[in-house]
């Protein structure tokens, strides 16, 4: 049988019949731009944290070039010297301040369709082909671009990242499922009560944060209006990298709980690479 596109994509759908657990890294991302792999934000760190610090925190941070510079760490491992918690918080604005400007060359190109996002194509047959008992596919990311949301967009694929509301989205995973459901009315005689429809769609969870999320009043917020403004006084709900990282995670379980039984609900997963 010749290999097509089409019996490509239908035997991937069959491979995927337990439907698994996406997961995708940096790898989509770096597939459009180099920028936002981890050399990239190395080289952007090294430049910008080379001042304006106190006598610790320049300590810790001459800990980790210099692990680098000896090849005894990878750049994950090597920001775990990172323990001041000032420190951690500018590095977590110029990783962002990073990340955004990137992410906003490629925002509008991605949604128009003048370039396309590696996995959107393949993600959009995975839910088309989603069973009518269960029309959600989780998928997971650690990546801190909105190239995945602007794909979606492009592609027309429903999603829920857990936010709901107006321009301060609130997290709440109940009330951002009605996002994905409407009311229909019932017919016959006697006339059947009204019924809840959902569409088929991705449930996207970002453990790491993303650029549009954000710590307000003590809550979790999503607004795309200040990825690249932030407020004074609003805090990025971002993990840098490391594996200290999730010291700061286990602060507030809350956000990682339905990432956690989303993860426990399946038995298969996938995970997306991507190469230029």
């Amino acid at each position: 049988m010749e290999l097509t596109k089409e019996s490509a994509y239908q035997a991937i759908a069959e491979f995927f019949t337990e439907k698994p657990f996406v997961l995708f890294g940096t790898g989509t991302s770096c597939a459009l731009d180099l920028n936002f792999g981890m050399p990239a934000l190395e080289r952007h760190l090294r430049a910008e944290l080379t001042s304006s610090m106190t006598d610790a925190q320049a300590q810790q941070w001459q800990q980790v070039v210099s692990a680098l510079d000896g090849c005894s760490h990878d750049f994950e491992s090597a920001m775990d010297f990172i323990k001041d918690e000032t420190l951690t918080t500018r590095i977590v604005e110029l990783t962002a301040s990073f990340v955004a400007y990137h992410d906003n060359v490629h925002a509008h190109q991605i949604i128009s369709g003048l370039r396309d996002w590696p996995a959107g194509t393949l993600l959009k047959k995975l839910v088309e082909t989603l069973p009518q008992a269960d029309k959600q596919l989780h998928v997971a990311t650690p990546n801190y671009d909105l190239l995945a949301e602007y794909a979606f967009v492009r592609h027309k694929i429903p999603y829920i990242t857990g936010f709901y509301g107006g321009f301060l989205q609130r997290y709440d995973w109940s009330e951002a499922k009605k996002i994905v459901q409407s009311i229909h009315k019932g017919f016959g005689k006697p006339r059947q009560p009204p019924r809840i429809i959902e569409c088929k769609h991705i449930r996207l969870h970002k453990p790491h944060g993303s650029l549009n999320t954000f710590e307000w009043e003590a809550h979790l917020i999503e607004c795309n209006s200040w990825i690249l403004n932030k407020p004074e006084g609003v805090v990025r709900a971002m993990i840098t990298p490391g594996t200290a990282k999730y010291q700061r995670l286990h602060k507030d379980r809350a956000q990682l709980a339905e990432y956690d039984n989303a993860v426990g609900n399946h038995t298969s997963f996938s995970i997306f690479r991507f190469w230029l």
